[in-house]
């Protein structure tokens, strides 16, 4: 996967302007800036994969100016931003507030004026590749999509994981993964029976399972962490969780414990936590009863939590 980055902020003031239009120029057609800050500053990393690109910039507040055409002139972006800003595009201006979405035919003109610093991300893709899976190609020309609209926020969750997690670096599951922001780029829009099918099957499914697994993630230490929990952050049945789950082979509790007993696992290789009873720290990363914790930390480490503080192995190793 190709991958740029750009910051303003190694360069002299004098030059920030003018490097940051040239730049952005470059990528998606003739750009002129106008910042609204004297200490102007911009930031822009992204990369090509998968027949799409992808964009996460932060900056000051500032007007963007796009002439459109350029090399992206066949393809269509949809961009999130953290707070509120205005687009003028197609004779209209409109205001999007933070959660809303901006669409845009990147060979049509457009501006875009954000009064706050700006941070959020963007992707784009071949127009044909999302008019092949929608009910009408009139979809895509409406530039502004509320917070509100079905999927939406699904699709915004998943793409989180480029500016997050960065890029899948397996080729094979680029390609999946831009599959599947496609999928759910034809749900929000309208998607066509078949792309309907295909978007219930993958895209909607591989989100709400990157959606799981990071509320599961940031809430360990809960210990009524379950399938139910689970299932009411997503706003679906606990059946339709344990189906999200058994795709990937295991259950939402199996994961559950792999990743409590991961997070214990690295406290006890690390030395901060070297003054802490192991008992402490096993109810710490969520585990309400220590003897099912070393059973459970010995068949997936092959070592006591005792022998992995002291960095001795037993048997086979970790798993």
């Amino acid at each position: 996967m190709s991958k740029f980055t750009f910051s303003s902020d190694s360069l002299p003031e004098r030059d920030r302007l003018e490097a940051t239009s040239h730049f952005v120029s470059a990528l998606g057609g003739k750009t002129t800036i106008k910042p609204y800050s004297e200490d102007f500053h911009f930031r822009l990393e992204g990369g090509a994969f998968a027949g799409m690109y992808w964009v996460a910039a932060r900056g000051s507040s500032m007007l963007v100016d796009c002439a459109g055409e350029g090399q992206l002139a066949d393809f269509i972006a949809i961009g999130f931003n953290r707070i509120g800003y205005g687009l003028r595009y197609r004779g209209a201006d409109m205001t999007l507030q933070s959660g809303d979405a901006g669409l845009r035919m990147l060979g049509l003109p457009a501006v875009y004026t954000s009064v706050m610093p700006i941070g959020g991300v963007a992707v784009a893709f071949p127009a044909e590749e999302i008019f092949r899976r929608l009910r009408t190609k009139d979809c895509a020309f409406a530039p502004l999509l509320r917070g509100v609209t079905p999927g939406l926020q699904l699709l915004r969750q998943y793409l989180d994981g480029l500016e997050h997690d960065g890029v899948l670096s397996n080729p094979a599951e680029q390609w999946l993964f831009a599959s599947h922001v496609l999928d759910l780029l034809a749900l929000v829009l309208g998607a066509n029976a078949d792309a309907l099918e295909q978007a219930r099957r993958g895209g909607v499914r591989a989100a709400r399972l990157k959606v799981a697994k990071d509320y599961i993630d940031a809430h360990l230490l809960d210990t009524d962490l379950s399938d139910q929990t689970v299932a009411a952050h997503l706003c679906v049945s606990d059946r339709y969780v344990r189906l999200l789950f058994s795709d990937e082979g295991m259950s939402c509790k199996s994961y559950i414990d792999r990743q409590r007993l991961a997070k214990a696992y690295a406290m006890l290789s690390n030395p901060v936590s070297a003054g802490l009873k192991i008992i402490d720290l096993a109810y710490r990363c969520g585990f309400n009863d220590i003897t099912t914790f070393n059973r459970q930390f010995r068949t997936r480490y092959g070592m006591t939590p005792s022998e992995a503080r002291e960095g001795r192995w037993v048997g086979g190793g970790g798993r």
